[in-house]
């Protein structure tokens, strides 16, 4: 909540001038509530084999809801009666994650371990921006369609990886390539 009295508003003619036409004082009332609602799970597996590679394997799933108004009125001052400029906007947007991964470790080489990896993941985030304004209290709430907007996104990634380490005395090295492709919806 932010409660501010602006004082010292004023028009001056021509711009670059001391002509003062008017000072405009105000109180601005700005309340915003939020809430939101989170699910996260998670699942992991590791299987060490007898020749010391390692395979392992996770699963995530996210949801997240965020959401809540936020209501700001210019009002007179010191007759905060009077209503210059009432806004109420909110939004709700949902969002559903989901990953996948599996990790494939071993030594083929003397001189090295082999790492190779997929991942997967998926995004879904959907949501509502709507933004109302009205200017007298008995005025209903009238849509600003400039400030209000819908988004509808759909994302996939497939990646996958090759690293080779290992060490050599003092040194150590790493080598490695990554592939992604991605597939993202805006609508």
């Amino acid at each position: 909540m932010a409660d501010i009295v602006y004082f010292d508003n004023h028009a001056v003619s021509p711009a670059d001038s001391n002509n003062r036409l008017y000072t405009f004082q105000y109180f601005n009332h700005n309340l915003r509530e939020r809430k939101g609602d989170f699910v996260l799970g998670s699942l992991d597996w590791t299987h060490s084999f007898k020749n010391e590679s390692e395979l392992s394997a996770s699963l995530l799933y996210e949801y997240t809801l965020l959401g809540g108004p936020t209501v700001n009125q210019n009002l007179g001052e010191p007759d905060r009666s009077i209503l210059y400029q009432d806004e109420f906007n909110t939004n709700d947007n949902p969002l559903h994650g989901v990953r996948f991964q599996l990790d494939y470790k071993f030594k083929p080489f003397e001189f090295g371990v082999l790492e190779t990896g997929y991942q997967y993941r998926d995004l879904s985030h959907t949501g509502d921006f709507v933004y109302e304004r009205r200017t007298d209290f008995n005025d209903e709430f009238q849509l600003v369609p400039e400030f209000s907007s819908e988004v509808d996104l759909e994302r996939t990634i497939h990646s996958g990886y090759l690293q080779l380490s290992g060490k050599k005395g003092k040194w150590e090295y790493a080598a490695g390539s990554r592939l992604e492709v991605m597939d993202s919806l805006l609508g």
